[in-house]
């Protein structure tokens, strides 16, 4: 594998991304009747607060030199960018209350939030991969709407499971994370997002 072909993929699936992707499968997958503008806006509301303001505050703590590298290699560069995504989730989820949308989007976001919480404080011992932590709540959130709703979703599920395969494959080749941490990621992630949106 090139490593340019592992780093698209990695740059693809960011985890910061994946509350979009929720909220998308959310708009479009589930029972669920949305008007147009009210996705439009729903789409582009957790997009900004979950990606797009994160993203800009790293670069920013990179320009002040905060931290060295957007990459964050290691584990002590990822506190403050933790810190700030998981306020900035956290705002997202509380303003989604306010939406005409049902409590599993506020709760979703939630779940990623607690995820990268989770992940924060574990950081004196291990860099958790937030990559398979993000995937795997996805998967997690899907595998809901098919018991939830009984909704046939076999095959996309499969392919999330073999994205995830991928994904965790390309962060071992970068040597981004060593097999506990990228196992771990898949574990904090699904189970996280599961809880929260099933008990919250």
């Amino acid at each position: 594998m090139k490593r340019s072909i592992a780093l698209a993929i990695s740059y693809l699936f960011h985890p910061a991304l994946m509350p979009t992707v929720g909220a998308l499968i959310l708009l479009y997958v589930s029972p669920y009747y949305f008007p147009p503008e009210v996705r439009l806006y729903a789409a582009t509301f957790i997009f900004a607060s979950t990606y797009l303001f994160p993203a800009l505050a790293v670069i920013l703590m990179q320009r002040l030199g905060m931290i060295s590298d957007l990459h964050m290699k290691e584990g002590k560069e990822r506190r403050l960018p933790f810190i700030a995504t998981a306020i900035f989730f956290y705002f997202c989820a509380q303003t989604l209350k306010n939406f005409p949308l049902p409590p599993i989007f506020s709760t979703f976001v939630l779940g990623c939030a607690l995820v990268i919480v989770i992940s924060f404080l574990l950081l004196k011992w291990w860099k958790v991969s937030i990559h398979a932590a993000g995937m795997s709540g996805i998967i997690a959130l899907v595998v809901y709407l098919a018991v939830r709703y009984d909704l046939r979703l076999i095959w996309p599920i499969a392919g999330l499971f073999f994205a995830a395969g991928v994904l965790g494959t390309v962060r071992l080749y970068l040597r981004s994370h060593n097999l506990f941490e990228v196992l771990l990621g898949y574990l904090i992630g699904g189970c996280t997002v599961w809880l929260v949106i099933n008990y919250f």
